[in-house]
C-alpha cells in the first residue's frame, strides 16, 4: 500500500482575472471618447450590471438610455368631468349612470403613455362613473375588452371635447383645456369641423341634431321619434324621421345593434 509522506501541492486554485481599474478621466474617457468628440450626458449612462446566466458585460460596454417623453397634464381637464355623464356606459348592469361619481377615466395602455405607476397622458382619458371605472381597472373582463370599451368611450369624449371647444357659451377655462386636448391628438380643428355641419345640414336638421345631443346629456338615453316630434310641435312623427333618415345619410347618426339611433364618431359629411 503506498503512503504519501508530502501533501500535494494544489497551487492557488481557480482565481478569476483583476480587472484594471479605469482611471477617473472624465465620463468622456470612461466612454472611449476622444477629446475633440461630443461628451455624452451623464445621466444617459447607465451603471454597469451583471447580465443573468452568469455572463458579465464588458468592462468598455455602456448603455445609452433614452430618456422618457415628458407626460401630458391638464389638471383642469380632468376636473371637468364633475356632473357630466358616464361615457362608458358598460352594460349587464355594470354603469350606475350616477354623474355625481363621473370622474376623467386613464387609458391602462402604454400606447397612450401608461408605464408603471406613471399614468396615461391626459388627453387619453374619458368621462366614466364609478362602477365602470371600477371594472375598467379590477373587472374580469379580458384585456381586448376593456380596450374596445376604452376606445369607443374615447371616441365619444372626443365628441364632447369638440362641442365644449366651439360653444361661445361655455367657460373660456374648459373651452382651453377641451382645445388643449383636441390639439395633443392632432384631432379635426374645431373651427373647420363647425363649417363641415354647417354646410352639409339644414337649419331643421342641425335643430334636430343639437336637440338630441342635449336630450342625451340630460338622459343618459337617445330620444324617440315621438319625443322629438312633440319637441317640435309636429303632429306626425313621420315628420321627426325625415329628419333622422336625414341625418343618417349626411353621416351624423346611425342605427345601433339594438336598431336605436346613435351619434357616428367622426364629422359629418358634406353633400353637394
Amino acid at each position: 500500500m503506498l503512503r504519501q509522506r508530502k501533501p500535494m501541492n494544489r497551487g492557488k486554485g481557480f482565481q478569476r482575472k483583476q480587472v484594471a481599474a479605469r482611471p477617473a478621466a472624465g465620463i468622456e474617457a470612461a466612454c472611449g471618447l476622444q477629446p475633440d468628440e461630443e461628451p455624452i450626458d451623464h445621466h444617459q449612462v447607465a451603471t454597469l450590471k451583471p447580465l443573468r446566466g452568469g455572463t458579465y458585460a464588458s468592462p468598455d460596454v455602456r448603455i445609452r438610455i433614452s430618456p422618457k417623453p415628458e407626460a401630458h397634464r391638464n389638471p383642469h381637464l380632468l376636473a371637468m368631468a364633475r356632473g357630466k355623464p358616464c361615457l362608458f356606459r358598460i352594460p349587464g348592469g355594470v354603469c350606475n349612470f350616477d354623474r355625481e361619481t363621473t370622474v376623467a377615466a386613464h387609458s391602462n395602455w402604454a400606447m397612450h403613455g401608461k408605464g408603471g405607476a406613471r399614468k396615461a397622458n391626459d388627453e387619453y382619458s374619458a368621462w366614466c362613473c364609478s362602477s365602470c371605472h371600477s371594472w375598467l381597472d379590477q373587472g374580469k373582463a379580458d384585456k381586448g375588452t376593456k380596450e374596445l370599451a376604452f376606445m369607443a368611450a374615447h371616441l365619444a369624449q372626443v365628441c364632447e371635447w369638440r362641442a365644449i371647444a366651439g360653444s361661445a357659451s361655455a367657460p373660456i377655462a374648459d373651452r382651453l383645456a377641451a382645445q388643449w386636448a383636441l390639439d395633443h391628438l392632432n384631432a379635426t380643428p374645431v373651427g373647420a369641423l363647425r363649417h363641415t355641419m354647417n354646410t352639409a345640414l339644414t337649419e331643421k336638421q342641425a335643430a334636430v341634431l343639437a336637440f338630441m345631443r342635449e336630450f342625451l346629456a340630460a338622459n343618459d338615453g337617445m330620444p324617440t321619434d315621438r319625443t322629438i316630434a312633440n319637441h317640435f310641435g309636429w303632429a306626425s312623427t313621420n315628420s321627426a324621421f325625415e329628419q333622422l333618415r336625414a341625418l343618417e345619410k349626411k353621416g351624423c347618426i346611425e342605427r345601433n345593434a339594438q336598431g336605436g339611433w346613435r351619434f357616428v364618431r367622426s364629422a359629418p359629411k358634406a353633400t353637394p
